[in-house]
């Protein structure tokens, strides 16, 4: 913590919780968070093994950048358009979690998983258009359509079994729109 805080400054908040099963069900939590910076690190006593002791001191287990501020060392950050992060990482990979599409960047030094600044309703808009453009017939004012089952659908026909394939065959996310959250297993930053 002494080295955090000598490169980073002193955290806005610093909260310990006991035992939780979110994060691999581990016996403590800490949450390390610097408002100026967006920036929330995860230290557990998590070591990876389960058939092992805990353990100490507390380790690094994740972060999350909560807004902007931080970014990679390629510059992706809160903000940065897709179009811009397909620039930057070649190999990204789209999917959809259960709320809308998300993005996976893996690396050497970690994963960093990211979702967009895009409403639920705008990414339903953007899903039923595309999707009708390939004969799907769904209700474009309907944004409870079943767009899960009829992005299956096309993906049947298409011949593809991955979601982030077939949101790329789409068009979807569009390079405007902008990244949002981003959030990873110890994955690299800088400032």
């Amino acid at each position: 913590m002494t080295l955090l805080t000598e490169l980073l400054g002193p955290p806005s908040e610093v909260r310990d919780e006991g035992a939780q099963d979110i994060y691999w069900s581990v016996e403590q939590v800490r949450f390390v968070t610097w408002d100026d910076l967006a920036l929330q690190l995860v230290f557990t006593d998590w070591n990876g093994d389960v058939t092992q002791p805990a353990a100490i001191p507390l380790h690094l287990a994740d972060w999350e950048v909560l807004g902007p501020g931080l970014t990679t060392v390629e510059g992706l950050g809160w903000g940065t358009t897709v179009g811009d992060l397909r620039a930057m990482y070649p190999d990204v990979q789209f999917g959809i979690n259960e709320f809308a599409p998300m993005f996976i960047i893996e690396g050497p030094d970690g994963d960093i998983l990211g979702g967009f600044d895009w409403l639920w309703e705008d990414y339903a808009r953007a899903l039923i258009a595309a999707l009708n453009e390939h004969g799907a017939g769904l209700d474009p004012d309907d944004l409870d359509a079943a767009t899960g089952q009829a992005l299956l659908d096309f993906m049947e026909r298409e011949g593809m079994h991955d979601a982030g394939e077939a949101l790329s065959a789409l068009g979807l996310p569009p390079d405007d729109v902008r990244t949002g959250w981003m959030h990873a297993g110890a994955g690299p930053l800088c400032c």
